[in-house]
């Protein structure tokens, strides 16, 4: 946590997600600093000495540019220099979890999410009954007061310490993760391993993205994933929040 001199990253090369992420950031920026490091809405250059650690020494490319994941470890190394991290999927499905939300708790960087809408299941702090690991953007009733809470954690040491607690009950939500895990099971589809399971779902929630695509070029012959909610303004919408607190 020492090394966390920055604020808030927002990191992502695609600006054209369904879940329109993209529109949310762009609506939070006029409230708080927010560092943009990818391609996405770029403000600020991804710092040179972790670039370094994505670059291919065989052909000098990047290892991004192919999907190598080896380069995770640059993504985790800028992740320990900021206290939080605006953690957006590009869908907004429930159970679509994505290895977003998984880096912010291995550089225990605060995820500020708005994704699954059944996240709350996801955050280890609620599962083991202390405080939350996640800001739930979802419980706000608009930016404002958003922003605020972010600006109350920066000034309180306390409270920033309270969005880890959950590291030390780890007994209480190891076993248990995420909350509904056995429900989870339930529609495993034979997956021989979690790996296998997770690489299941994000095809799924890739299909679907394919499928909303569909909807908008054939409308009268194509129908939206039951469990996929769409924009992120409509799925407020759909939960009666006043979308003018929301611009």
């Amino acid at each position: 946590l020492q090394k966390k001199k920055n604020h808030i990253l927002f990191l992502s090369s695609n600006c054209h997600s369904s879940s329109g992420r993209e529109t949310f950031v762009k609506s939070i920026m006029k409230f708080v600093d927010v560092d943009s490091v990818g391609d996405c809405l770029h403000t600020k250059d991804f710092p040179t000495d972790i670039r370094a650690l994505e670059i291919d020494p065989s052909n000098g490319r990047s290892y991004r540019s192919s999907w190598n994941n080896k380069y995770f470890n640059s993504n985790l190394k800028l992740l320990e220099r900021y206290k939080f991290r605006l953690t957006l999927p590009n869908s907004i499905c429930d159970d679509y979890v994505t290895e977003k939300l998984m880096d912010c708790f291995k550089a225990a960087t605060i995820p500020i999410y708005l994704g699954a809408p059944n996240g709350h299941n996801w955050d280890m702090g609620l599962i083991a009954g202390v405080h939350p690991a996640m800001i739930h953007v979802s419980d706000f009733d608009g930016f404002e007061s958003l922003t605020m809470h972010l600006e109350a954690i920066t000034k309180n040491q306390t409270l920033y310490m309270s969005y880890f607690e959950y590291l030390h009950h780890k007994g209480k939500w190891k076993q248990n993760y995420p909350k509904h895990i056995e429900a989870i099971k339930q529609k495993r589809k034979n997956a021989r391993s979690d790996d296998e399971f997770v690489c299941k779902l994000t095809k799924e929630a890739q299909n679907q993205q394919q499928k909303e695509r569909n909807l908008t070029s054939h409308p009268k012959t194509s129908h939206p994933p039951k469990h996929c909610h769409g924009n992120w303004k409509k799925y407020f919408e759909s939960m009666g929040k006043n979308m003018s607190r929301w611009r």
